[in-house]
């Protein structure tokens, strides 16, 4: 798999030559190549560039089968999921200072805590590790499930004090365990969808999304009740969600439909459907909520104006767009 370099934003026209910044892979292992900046780490995701993307300042032997890295918010470490640990990796030295045993096999996804005291790992066996940055060590495992799911996913309130933990069959409702980081016991379960995926929360903490594939949908969970909300009808296939820095809106892609479903947050209900590129899928929102970037299945990704609800533009960046997350720089410059 191979990872190319940035878009970045700019005023003129033209293109530049893409530079590559990625993965190889080799037997039992996987490099990746980490471009840090301003506490945010590039890894796996990049797209193709229009200028040239930065050096690679380090290559980083890790375990195979790496998922979605997460920076600790002091940006001092990234942690990297695979099936059964968790690789640690000092950003100082760009060097792995632990590998960290979980109960797996997990969905490639972390979640951390705002303080940045713990890390979340999510298993398809019902269960989620939570992983203690001090020490990288394991201090928890919470039952949150019976196992056998195809599908593990969660998301961090904004302050930290609940972790929403999703799993999921295909065909099947899907659950949502609510875990108490303070106790990391289970408080609550909600039923969700069929087919469900990762979910997304509110700025505000208000309320967390779920999509559900399988039944063309989006459930939406009170964070104050714990309860579903709404259910809010969609394109076909719904799979990544993402909202706006406001929290006004939820930018939904329905790959089926090669377009995205636009969610009123305040109505939970869709205001637009806005058409995207084939098999819309990862979707990433500028800082200032000006624009939406998808990845598409096609090697594209598409560009959307969040003022207009309009499609702006097409950049054609190869296999990156199928096989990464399109990930912003936090001044918004590129992605």
């Amino acid at each position: 798999m191979r990872a190319a370099g940035l878009i970045r934003r700019r005023s003129g026209h033209g293109d530049a030559p893409a530079e590559a910044m990625g993965v190889s892979e080799k037997p039992g292992r996987r490099r990746l190549r980490l471009y840090v900046l301003v506490a945010v780490v590039v890894a796996v995701l990049g797209v193709a560039a229009c200028t040239p993307a930065p050096p690679v300042v380090a290559t980083i032997a890790v375990r195979a089968r790496a998922g979605l890295p997460v920076v600790l918010p002091d940006g001092s470490v990234v942690y990297v999921p695979h099936d059964d640990a968790v690789s640690v990796i000092d950003t100082a030295t760009n060097e792995v200072i632990a590998v960290v045993g979980v109960d797996g096999p997990g969905s490639g996804l972390l979640g951390v805590l705002p303080d940045g005291s713990a890390v979340y790992f999510p298993s398809v066996e019902g269960t989620v590790s939570v992983i203690d940055t001090a020490m990288n060590e394991v201090t928890a495992t919470v039952s949150a499930g019976s196992g056998g799911y195809s599908n593990a996913g969660l998301v961090v309130l904004p302050d930290g004090s609940a972790v929403y933990a999703l799993h999921s069959r295909w065909e099947r409702e899907g659950v949502v365990s609510v875990i108490d980081t303070a106790t990391n016991g289970v408080i609550a379960t909600v039923p969700v969808g069929r087919g469900s995926g990762s979910p997304v929360v509110l700025p505000d903490g208000s309320a967390v999304y779920v999509p559900n594939e399988v039944d063309g949908t989006v459930s939406v969970i009170d964070t104050g009740t714990n309860e579903v909300m709404a259910t809010v009808p969609v394109g076909r296939a719904p799979g990544n969600l993402a909202g706006l820095p406001d929290g006004s809106a939820i930018y939904v892609a329905n790959p089926a439909d090669d377009a995205l479903s636009l969610i009123d947050t305040a109505m939970n209900e869709v205001i637009a459907t806005v058409p995207g590129g084939r098999g819309s899928g990862p979707i990433a929102v500028l800082p200032d909520g000006s624009a939406v970037y998808v990845g598409n299945s096609n090697g594209t990704v598409s560009v959307i104006d969040t003022a207009t609800r309009e499609l702006t533009a097409t950049v054609d960046v190869g296999r990156a767009a199928t096989h990464g997350f399109p990930v912003v720089l936090p001044d918004g410059s590129a992605v």
